[in-house]
């Protein structure tokens, strides 16, 4: 009986359902084929409509050291998909790859690259400027994308608008709660400002935030307990009994109120969002 050559896999040049699509090219990353993934998707009509296999790819494209062309896919696919981290993270990673993207990023410490991954996604400065009439900009929106505009002289920190007619969409303002005598704090502020943001200090042993504003951070950071914000290395935190986990909520979050320095730094907000500057439980 004739043999057949196996081939390098079963899928024909265009798949013709998204689930064949998907796995096909999840077979061609596995074999380093990046560049077939990338052709079979280009020319798949399905691409434009459907989430996953614009992820598939901006992946392919990250697979095949095509960052830039990833970032594109990635920008206007968080602008529309703000609640799928999986886009989130590949954006990190495609702005990662580009040595333009952080111009500190090779003379960075190991500690401060980790930090430059995670405030990527605050600034996605190629996703597409929309254009809204001057009703529409009565309501204010929520914007993961910072979007200059050619028509204005000047912008605040908070917003940035036309004074026509028309405007560009609001982007919210960037802030870092600040302790300008740790060393991590001080690199932060200093890789947001390399990038172009000018944000809102926040001097916090000086200027203690609230309760309310405490749980507020808590929720941009997605914590499940108020424990996770503070600085469990301190001595205070010990002198303060506060490692008794009999302690509630409350009581963690008035710790934190009527001792500032209890709060892990640096803490970046953005865009409904929070990050900490650093993993949490490191030393200052």
């Amino acid at each position: 009986m004739r043999r057949v050559k196996p081939s390098s896999h079963c899928w024909p040049p265009t798949p013709t359902t998204r689930g064949n699509l998907d796995l096909a090219t999840d077979i061609d990353l596995g074999q380093k084929k990046a560049t077939d993934a990338i052709n079979r998707l280009k020319g798949a009509k399905e691409v434009g409509t459907n989430p996953v296999l614009q992820l598939n790819l901006a992946n392919a494209y990250l697979q095949g050291g095509q960052a830039r062309e990833a970032a594109a896919i990635l920008n206007r696919y968080t602008f529309n998909n703000k609640d799928d981290q999986n886009g989130w993270d590949l954006l990190a990673q495609a702005e990662a790859q580009l040595a333009t993207a952080i111009r500190s990023w090779r003379r960075a410490p190991k500690a401060l690259r980790w930090w430059a991954v995670s405030i990527r996604p605050f600034q996605c400065s190629a996703a597409p400027v929309r254009r809204l009439s001057s009703a529409a900009c009565s309501r204010r929106a929520t914007m993961r994308v910072s979007i200059s505009c050619a028509d204005c002289s000047s912008a605040s920190s908070r917003t940035k608008r036309c004074n026509k007619g028309e405007c560009t969409l609001w982007t919210d303002a960037v802030k870092i709660y600040h302790n300008p005598r740790c060393s991590k704090s001080r690199d932060t502020l200093s890789l947001l400002k390399s990038n172009g943001v000018d944000p809102e200090i926040v001097l916090y042993l000086d200027t203690p935030p609230d309760a309310q504003t405490i749980r507020q951070l808590l929720r941009m950071l997605d914590m499940g307990s108020a424990r996770e914000l503070m600085r469990q290395k301190e001595d205070l935190y010990k002198s303060l009994g506060l490692d008794n986990t009999r302690l509630s909520e409350d009581e963690l979050v008035q710790a934190m109120v009527d001792n500032p320095k209890l709060i892990e730094r640096p803490i970046v907000v953005a865009n409904g969002k929070a990050r900490i500057g650093r993993p949490a439980g490191t030393g200052a």
